[in-house]
């Protein structure tokens, strides 16, 4: 915070100078983000049907749905992004969702190159996450780019996965 040193006299005016920096300061936090943000965020929750679509082709439904529903939740909450019942459902929805790609991967992805690009793939995409809550709590509008790239990378990785899957042999 900016402080400038004032007279007794203008004390009064510096107390209110002060408010209003601090308001500022809290108001450069873009949370809910406007639509006009928060669309990067729809358009990006949308990457998750080119997985989705890929699963379907190659008759892996189960994961083909999960990638589905977590589009959608994560689309519904991008909407209109805001604290509430819809976050919490696009959180759980995207948690199992992860939970049910890792260990799927964790199963199919093998072969050196395939394990080395899928960890890579992960380190990035969690770093991209972890980047986005930090800039968010400090108050910097770039959360959103590292948002949208987080996006991507669960996408990358969802293929990878996918691809293990399909050229293991396993459908389900």
């Amino acid at each position: 915070m900016i402080r400038k040193m004032v007279s007794r006299e203008n004390a009064e005016y510096s107390s209110v100078v002060s408010i209003e920096i601090e308001e500022k300061e809290q108001s450069s936090i873009e949370w809910p983000p406007p639509l006009s943000r928060s669309i990067w965020l729809v358009f990006s929750s949308c990457f998750f049907l080119v997985p989705s679509l890929y699963a379907f082709i190659n008759s892996c439904f189960f994961i083909g749905i999960v990638s589905s529903l977590t589009t959608l939740m994560s689309v519904v909450h991008w909407v209109k992004a805001e604290s509430g019942l819809r976050q919490k459902i696009d959180r759980c929805t995207a948690s199992i969702s992860f939970v049910i790609y890792f260990m799927t991967g964790i199963l199919f992805v093998r072969g050196l190159l395939l394990f080395s690009v899928g960890l890579l793939g992960v380190i990035l995409m969690l770093s991209c996450f972890y980047m986005s809550h930090k800039m968010l709590a400090i108050g910097s509008s770039k959360w959103i780019y590292f948002h949208f790239c987080f996006h991507v990378f669960v996408a990358l990785e969802q293929l990878l996965v996918i691809y293990a899957m399909v050229h293991s042999g396993v459908v389900f």
